[in-house]
């Protein structure tokens, strides 16, 4: 596994974009989790980037039902086992 990006606001998406390559991975946590519901702003990532959502976020701003993009809902300890994985963690 390469990279675990983890992104906790919509607007550094842009910042952490020219970063994303095919085999990392996208999570978004806290005021990030806004992003599941804008697919136009998710599909024009890399190809090969696996775009993951914290669960507990979701659930924090009653999202759960709306986020329908595939992406893999995680909780805190599958955020962790993902990290340990990880090559590296890039916070953004």
């Amino acid at each position: 596994m390469a990279t675990l990006h983890q992104l906790n606001a919509a607007n550094k998406l842009e910042s952490c974009r020219p970063f994303l390559e095919a085999g990392d991975q996208l999570l978004l946590i806290e005021a990030a989790v806004f992003l599941a519901l804008d697919e136009q702003a998710l599909q024009t990532l890399p190809p090969g980037v696996e775009l993951l959502v914290l669960q507990q976020d979701l659930d924090a701003r009653g999202l759960s039902t709306l986020a329908n993009w595939p992406l893999t809902r995680v909780t805190a300890v599958q955020w962790v086992e993902r990290a340990l994985e990880a090559e590296r963690v890039c916070s953004w």
